[in-house]
């Protein structure tokens, strides 16, 4: 199993042939945690949906400043993935993306 040092550490080949570790690129940081923030409120937001169980709110307390900061960041995440989408699809292209015709 990968830990998140061996996977941030990890060399990718970009459009160019040139190789860069996610280390060095730091957008590609805020990539994984706009990712990981977006699993957490995703299943956070099932558990809800099919068991009115807020798993949030009982770690740190129904909307208490903790959960309300949780909560704030999925949402960035969330618009930050929207606004980023065609970027973030560059950054982890490992080989040159083709474009639709019309």
């Amino acid at each position: 199993m990968l830990d998140g040092d061996t996977i941030l550490g990890q060399v990718l080949d970009n459009k160019e042939g040139d190789t860069e570790t996610i280390a060095e690129d730091p957008m590609k940081k805020i990539d994984i945690i706009a990712a990981v923030l977006l699993v957490v409120g995703g299943l956070n937001w099932g558990l809800v949906g099919i068991t009115e169980y807020d798993l949030v709110g009982t770690l740190f307390g129904p909307m208490s400043g903790l959960s309300r900061i949780v909560y704030v960041l999925v949402g960035l995440a969330g618009v930050y993935q929207a606004i980023q989408w065609r970027g973030i699809q560059r950054r982890w292209a490992t080989v040159p993306m083709r474009t639709a015709r019309v």
